[in-house]
């Protein structure tokens, strides 16, 4: 959104300048200029980035960083933001998303390119008298925003009970189209919401404040509807109604309704916009509009009785007439987003934009967890398994002289000679030099069996097991583990006898 007034602001306390550069990222935002700065918040103009070079420029409001500390403002801009997300209308600025970053809590806002209304009122106390078309423009159309949020239901279905309670010039802007929106519902207050703002505390600027509020008293939608006749007096006279120097004498005016006539300050006031001004200004809330719809049927009656537009194109003309319509604030180019890969064309060929990295789906990440765990799993079954293979069984015995293709061994070459271990895996039927040697007396007389199984020979015994010839159950379970991962049938006729070995 934007404001006509801009200027740096300096913390209470310390006199240092905490107004963020352009460029400094909140979020997904980036910062371009400060709008409008106060004692309590500051307001930036920023763009939004997203992919595929996506920018939209976007209003942030944030909270001073020494205002972190107070929690009563605190409550105030969350309850601020809360509120205003669920209004829609097109006569009230959107809330897009509240964010906190290092930088403090930020309210992020529809961008509005105009000015507010107490820029434009300004302009008119040196050039002129509002047109009253544009007036009854500006005051149907807050007529029609504040209707709206006083209609407005919560989740539950019941009203929601909102009030404004700041209807003032600086809170309506006006774009250099034409369209007239209400901001800042800081000080609103819902029905529900008693613990943080009560009744008896003042909320609001006091020379536009109801009687209600200046008495400390429950307010309702009939407080926003003085409100905006106080605004539609100062548009119609360029005077305020309740002006005093000081707050005391203002609010006893407001409070009495002293207040000079409209007819009194325009010779040529209409009777009709009086009659409707008077209304809106009564001080006893039961002679007052009972809402804002009642008023804004008023004012179109009026326009029409008047003979004068009241449309957003008649109020673009004249504000634009008055101060000019400036340039928007400039994009610039987006630096190199993170997520986008720049693409080098090859040569013949053109390329529009750059192409954004098309991230893994959820489906392709799973199948490659899949695939790790699946070739951790057998990694870890091949090494459970060679680590409990038996050890006759680890080698196949060597080829004899004429094991390979008939070919007998080269010239000067002895055939290999087998060790024990590869022996005892050797069927008996087959002879050869295992039973020579002194190798072949180092194995148990049960070895020249047939029996292929080394579980079974007693050969091996598991890493875990007892030693031999240990009654433990450890060293039972062993052999059983061993027995049940036999591979080859075998008969009564060649199976070893225990005791043979082990002896008593």
């Amino acid at each position: 959104m934007l404001w006509s007034w801009r200027g740096r602001s300096k913390t209470a306390y310390t006199g240092v300048e905490v107004e963020l550069p352009p460029g400094t990222r909140l979020g997904r935002y980036e910062v371009l200029e400060l709008l409008a700065s106060g004692g309590m918040g500051e307001v930036y103009v920023a763009r939004a980035l997203g992919p595929q070079a996506f920018q939209k420029l976007v209003a942030l409001k944030r909270v001073l960083p020494h205002l972190e500390q107070e929690e009563e403002y605190v409550a105030m801009f969350l309850e601020e933001a809360r509120l205003a997300a669920t209004l829609d209308h097109p006569n009230i600025a959107q809330v897009v998303e509240l964010g906190h970053s290092p930088h403090g809590y930020f309210l992020t806002m529809e961008y509005v390119h105009g000015v507010d209304l107490r820029t434009l009122l300004r302009t008119a106390a040196r050039s002129g008298p509002v047109p009253l078309g544009c007036a009854l423009g500006i005051a149907s159309a807050l007529a029609a925003g504040l209707h709206y949020a006083h209609e407005r239901t919560g989740p539950d279905g019941h009203p929601m009970g909102l009030v404004h309670r700041d209807v003032s010039p600086s809170n309506v802007l006006i774009s250099y189209d034409g369209v007239v929106k209400l901001v800042d519902f800081g000080v609103a207050k819902a029905a529900a919401q008693t613990a943080r703002t009560r009744a008896t505390m003042l909320k609001g600027k006091v020379g536009y404040m109801s009687p209600e509020q200046c008495r400390g008293v429950p307010v309702d939608r009939r407080s926003d509807v003085f409100s905006l006749g106080v605004l539609l007096y100062e548009l119609t006279t360029l005077h305020r109604p309740f002006y005093e120097d000081n707050h005391f004498a203002a609010l006893n005016r407001i409070v009495h309704g002293q207040y000079d006539r409209p007819s009194t300050l325009v010779s040529d006031y209409s009777p009709g916009l009086e009659q409707v001004v008077t209304r809106a200004l009564e001080p006893d809330p039961e002679r007052r509009y009972g809402s804002s719809r009642e008023l804004l049927d008023d004012l179109e009656q009026l326009a029409q009785a008047e003979g004068v537009r009241a449309s957003s194109a008649v109020l673009a003309d004249y504000v634009v007439e008055q101060l000019g319509r400036p340039p928007a604030p400039s994009y610039g180019a987006v630096v190199s987003p993170p997520d986008v890969v720049p693409v080098e064309p090859t040569p013949g060929t053109s390329i529009a934009a750059p192409v954004a990295a098309a991230p893994a789906s959820r489906a392709q990440m799973w199948l490659g967890v899949g695939l790790v765990a699946t070739a951790l799993m057998s990694t870890a079954t091949l090494v459970i398994t060679l680590m409990r293979e038996p050890a006759g069984a680890s080698s196949p015995a060597p080829p004899g002289p004429s094991s390979v293709d008939g070919l007998a061994p080269a010239d000067g070459l002895a055939p290999a000679e087998p060790n024990a271990e590869s022996a005892a895996a050797v069927p008996p039927s087959t002879p050869g030099p295992a039973a020579e040697g002194p190798e072949a007396d180092a194995v148990p007389a049960a070895s020249t069996d047939a029996s292929t199984d080394p579980a079974e020979s007693g050969e091996v015994v598991d890493s875990q097991s007892d030693p031999v010839g240990s009654t433990s159950p450890r060293s039972r379970h062993g052999r059983k583990r061993k027995d049940r991962r036999k591979t080859e049938p075998q008969t009564k006729a060649t199976k070893p006898k225990f005791e043979s070995i082990f002896p008593p």
